[in-house]
């Protein structure tokens, strides 16, 4: 017997099967076993489409166990994410980064195309407006931010005394 990679799933625990297309064209419920079989046969009312799409809408946002508020902090980042389908810059799970919904806010408009939001104090989670800072574009948040550091290093180094080398 070959082996095939499963091509649905079963319609009572969702377990991945294959069925072969004609059997999945010809029969409305698909099941892994036996016990799956007849638990569909008996309750067929808690199956159909429009009774999974109602259960599924029940479960969206608060109404499901596993909601933390629409919001997180981004595992290796240290950003803030809230949950804004609509914004522009939210990602395909619907979040954006909370500093640039606060920077708008504080701006009155979105921010254009290239500009940056910096946080002042360097915690990427503290999201206040007095915290924010928003910069033109990339170059003028890194002359502000890091050119300082810079230009001492390399006056520093410029003033050193040349040293002897020995041989």
């Amino acid at each position: 017997m070959t082996h095939r990679h499963p091509n649905t799933t079963c319609d009572h625990c969702g377990a991945p099967i294959y069925r072969r297309p004609n059997v999945l064209a010809k029969n409305a419920t698909k099941a892994c076993s036996h016990r799956c079989s007849n638990y569909l046969r008996e309750h067929p009312h808690l199956y159909t489409p429009s009774a999974i799409a109602k259960r599924a809408k029940k479960m969206r946002g608060a109404a499901n166990p596993a909601w933390r508020g629409g919001t997180y902090i981004e595992p290796k980042k240290g950003y803030r994410m809230v949950r804004n389908p609509k914004h522009p810059r939210a990602r395909h799970n619907g979040y954006v980064l909370e500093h640039i919904v606060v920077a708008e806010s504080m701006l009155g408009r979105a921010l254009k195309p290239g500009e940056e939001v910096h946080h002042i104090n360097h915690d990427r989670a503290d999201n206040r407006p007095e915290n924010l800072k928003v910069y033109s574009d990339h170059r003028a948040h890194w002359m502000d931010e890091h050119y300082p550091d810079v230009a001492r290093a390399r006056d520093a180094a410029a003033s050193r005394k040349p040293t002897k080398r020995r041989r």
